[in-house]
C-alpha cells in the first residue's frame, strides 16, 4: 500500500493522469508498436515465401508434365468437335453419326473422368 503523500498518486500537472499510469502507458504502447511491426514482417516474409514457392511449384509442374502422351479412343466415325481446357481437367466434345458426347479427362493422369452422352431428346 501506498501512503497518502505518495508522489506517484499525484497527478500531473495539465493532465488527469499520474506518473504511474503514464509509465504503464509507455509502455503499453511500445509493446504494440513491437506487434505492429513483428506484424508487418510476418506478412511480408509471408508473401515472400508463397512467391518463391509458386515459382518452384510451377517449375516442377511444368519439367513433369512435358512430353506427357495420352490416348483416348473415340471410334472410326467420329470427330473431335471441341477442347476446353480448365485448369488440370479437359472437356472433349466428340461427334458421332448416331449422338454426341462429351468426355472429360484429367491431364495428368490421362484418366477419363466422366462421359456425358448428348441426345436429341
Amino acid at each position: 500500500m501506498r501512503a497518502k503523500g505518495d508522489p506517484s498518486l499525484e497527478t500531473i500537472p495539465g493532465t488527469v493522469f499520474n506518473s504511474r499510469q503514464v509509465r504503464l502507458l509507455k509502455i503499453v504502447v511500445m509493446a504494440m508498436g513491437l506487434l505492429l511491426v513483428a506484424g508487418f514482417a510476418l506478412i511480408i516474409a509471408t508473401i515472400a515465401y508463397q512467391a518463391i514457392n509458386a515459382r518452384e511449384g510451377t517449375a516442377d509442374n511444368q519439367s513433369s508434365s512435358t512430353g506427357m502422351m495420352h490416348t483416348l479412343s473415340i471410334g472410326d466415325a467420329a470427330a473431335v468437335s471441341g477442347i476446353v481446357l480448365d485448369g488440370d481437367r479437359m472437356a472433349i466434345h466428340i461427334k458421332k453419326p448416331d449422338h454426341s458426347e462429351i468426355v472429360i479427362m484429367d491431364i495428368g493422369t490421362g484418366r477419363v473422368i466422366s462421359r456425358v452422352r448428348l441426345t436429341g431428346d
